[in-house]
């Protein structure tokens, strides 16, 4: 995170920070931010984040970050929020992430057209387009 949130302050951008307030007490908290806000939890981090954005990107990372992809594509998948979501599958990180998806589509635990409410690529700019251009999967979540 910290990585991205530097080139985009070093291309002129701003950047929004929320994170908790144990991690903030840690020495978690990046210095050079736009905004910091710090939140009590986890959950709290994470409401403030999905009311705060427009679309979601999973680059590669660890459960924190399929946990949130996951949580997020819930969301949309139950009506609860309509924003896209995208994996940036760089070095082919998602590639076996992505066949478990497929497996419960093939084993009929997701529906097809859920599969491909998440936008992936390889090529960050090339993901932003198709999150621009995302349209709500309106089937229903029951096979």
């Amino acid at each position: 995170m910290g990585v991205v949130a530097d080139a985009a302050l070093e291309a002129g951008g701003s950047v929004h920070g929320v994170i908790t307030e144990s991690l903030h007490q840690r020495g978690q908290s990046h210095a050079g931010l736009t905004r910091h806000e710090i939140v009590e939890t986890l959950r709290s981090r994470k409401e403030r984040m999905v009311e705060l954005s427009d679309a979601f990107i999973a680059l590669p990372g660890g459960i924190g970050t399929i946990e949130e992809l996951m949580e997020v594509w819930t969301m949309n998948q139950l009506s609860e929020i309509d924003k896209p979501v995208g994996l940036l599958n760089s070095a082919g990180f998602f590639d076996a992430f992505l066949g478990f998806i497929d497996h419960m589509v093939e084993t009929r635990f997701l529906p097809a057209a859920h599969r491909h409410s998440i936008s992936v690529d390889t090529d960050a700019s090339a993901l932003i387009d198709k999150l621009r251009s995302y349209t709500r999967v309106e089937v229903p979540k029951w096979l």
